[in-house]
């Protein structure tokens, strides 16, 4: 933990002081086993993460979220979530100032294999920053209710997550506008930046910056025991175009175990349209057990299989704790 991060931790606690009983604390780990089949077989035991969340008020109007991770599969330790949030403004609306999750999509899926279409880089190379559609930014985030209609517009530095500084001095933006009911949900989402490069090379006529642009739409619609979902995405990454999309369920099998879901995904994801034998289509079929509140397990089969016949399988279990 770096003293930057310390420092936010102690300011939120000294501010939180103030609103004692609005303090919330808590930690949220995960472990996972997998066996997948892929080339050579992969069986293994994995710590997945360990986050630390910090909650509380600064005042009537204003809260404040810090999300630690303490230990993941990437890396020991980074400051994810971070970020101070003003509501009750005019017009239903809040605004976001900090480090938060780029308001485009669904943030998770059911299952544990989360979405090739929004987990992929896009459009990496030596000179170029890839593009990553399911990550963290620092900026500032406008959000408005009204009724059954949600908008949120995000201005960010397009650097990607602990990155305090624009290299580009170009801001990106993301917006949602969505409709809910009680039993249905459909949100637009687009996101519109630019990626610099690393290395100037004016003896090269190649150009210095990369344009982004992403669409996507996403819906939900409930049942009494069965929910479903999907979502679109395509993403234009200068020369590089992708595009991909998933449909994912629960069935709640109440009468069979109390907590017992049932979890599918079915997934299309192609990184490169040009490119016809990148496609690759993921079918994952599991169940979830709510054991009490704050433990959850989860198994679930994964098959993949490209458009160039390639395919491979593989089993995985997850714990979740809560505390």
């Amino acid at each position: 933990m770096t003293k930057v991060h310390l420092i936010l931790v102690f300011c939120l606690l000294a501010v939180g002081s103030v609103y004692a009983a609005d303090i919330r604390l808590g930690v949220e780990v995960e472990f996972r086993t997998f066996y997948l089949n892929h080339h050579q077989p992969d069986f293994s035991f994995q710590f997945q993460e360990a986050k630390l969340f910090l909650d509380t008020f600064v005042s009537e109007d204003v809260s404040a979220l810090l999300e630690y991770d303490l230990k993941n599969v990437e890396q020991n330790s980074r400051l994810k979530r971070g970020y101070l949030l003003w509501s009750h403004l005019p017009l239903n609306a809040q605004i976001k100032l900090g480090q938060f999750r780029i308001p485009f999509g669904f943030w998770d899926v059911y299952t544990i294999e989360k979405s090739l279409n929004k987990n992929s880089f896009i459009g990496s190379d030596e000179s170029f920053a890839p593009f990553l559609l399911r990550d963290l930014d620092i900026g500032v985030q406008l959000e408005s209710y009204f009724r059954h209609l949600h908008l949120a517009v995000a201005v960010v530095n397009g650097n990607t997550i602990n990155n305090f500084q624009d290299n580009n001095n170009q801001k990106d933006v993301a917006a949602r506008v969505g409709f809910t009911s009680l039993k249905f949900s459909l949100n637009l989402d687009t996101y519109v930046g630019v990626r610099s490069r690393g290395q100037q090379d004016v003896t090269m006529n190649v150009p210095s910056t990369k344009h982004i642009f992403a669409v996507g739409a996403d819906w939900i619609l409930h049942g009494e025991k069965l929910t479903l979902s999907g979502e679109v995405i395509s993403v234009h990454y200068q020369a590089v175009r992708t595009f991909g999309s998933y449909m994912q369920f629960h069935y709640d099998l109440l009468e069979v175990l109390y907590g017992l879901r049932f979890i599918g995904k079915v997934e299309f994801w192609n990184p490169n349209t040009r490119v016809s034998e990148n496609e690759t289509w993921q079918t994952v079929l599991g169940f979830k057990q709510t054991i009490s509140r704050g433990l959850a397990v989860q198994l679930e089969y994964r098959y993949n299989t490209r458009q160039t016949r390639e395919h491979s399988n593989g089993v995985m279990f997850e714990m979740e704790i809560e505390l």
